[in-house]
């Protein structure tokens, strides 16, 4: 039979066990998560900011519909928002970051061409006033989204009229 610090101790050991599986899972669930990775994607469907994705990368293609990262698209400026992504996307293949751990929403971003930077979909429909910035929806370029924000109020475009 075993004494009293004798099972102490045999409680702490199983607690500083399971202590450190928790641990162990913590580090390796942190450190085999997908960087932030940018997919290439095909737009199928626009509705509101709601895109229907097919992506790729080297090892997978999957379909996915995502909300635009960081708008949100009044129902009085929709079709000329959906007008704009597909002018904007001219069917070419877009570059998607998934933000947060469900992948939704993403910021999707256009190249015009090699030697022109790429264009974020959210701050072209900010910028032209058709769309409200969302905060709450954490965008990693929240900043330039906000300042195309301002841009279209002070300019006194689309929804800001």
């Amino acid at each position: 039979m075993l004494n009293r610090n004798s099972k102490k101790l045999i409680y702490l050991a199983i607690g500083l066990l399971i202590l450190s599986i928790a641990g162990v899972s913590i580090v390796v669930f942190l450190f085999t998560r997908s960087p932030n990775y940018s997919y290439s994607c095909k737009i199928n469907e626009v509705d509101g900011n709601q895109l229907n994705l097919d992506c790729e990368d080297d090892r997978k293609t999957f379909s996915k519909q995502v909300k635009i990262c960081g708008v949100n698209i009044p129902e009085s400026s929709k079709l000329e928002a959906e007008k704009l992504i597909t002018s904007l996307t001219n069917n070419q293949r877009v570059a998607v970051n998934f933000v947060g751990l469900l992948g939704n929403p993403a910021e999707i971003f256009v190249s015009d061409g090699k030697d022109k930077p790429e264009k974020a979909i959210a701050e072209e429909l900010l910028l032209n006033g058709l769309a409200e910035f969302v905060e709450s929806d954490s965008c990693p370029n929240s900043v330039s989204m906000k300042s195309a924000l301002e841009i279209a109020k002070q300019n006194r475009v689309g929804i800001w009229k």
